[in-house]
């Protein structure tokens, strides 16, 4: 027996469809139909609008210091349009706040002045 014959085959379909072939059982599981960050969108904007508030900028501010533009900032901040790893990684790079607290709302990498801001904010 070769290995290859020993191992189920899994596959991905363009619908990303995961099907995993094991002797007559098959198994399919639901096609995706949102982009991982898409569900939270609207807390990374809430976040954003923390942001501004904690760290006194406006939403043109954080535009000229990250170069985004501003009706894409914009849609980022109202939920409209998940936030890109580009777009937070230019936030993160200008203001003092963390990917984990920008994305997964995760405040441990905060720094203690940044955080006591944050929770002022809230």
């Amino acid at each position: 027996m070769s290995f290859a014959t020993d191992m189920p085959a899994i596959y991905f379909t363009p619908r990303e469809h995961v099907k995993v072939h094991e002797l007559a059982s098959d198994f399919l599981r639901e096609p995706r139909t949102m982009s991982p960050m898409a569900g939270s969108a609207k807390a990374i904007g809430k976040r954003l609008e923390k942001m501004h508030v904690a760290l006194d900028v406006t939403q043109a501010e954080v535009c000229r210091r990250t170069g985004l533009k501003p009706n894409r900032y914009s849609q980022y901040v109202n939920g409209e349009r998940a936030l890109t790893l580009d777009a937070a990684n230019k936030i993160v790079d200008k203001f003092p706040v963390t990917l984990d607290w920008l994305i997964r709302g995760d405040e441990a990498g905060l720094s203690v002045d940044t955080y006591r801001k944050i929770e002022r904010a809230a």
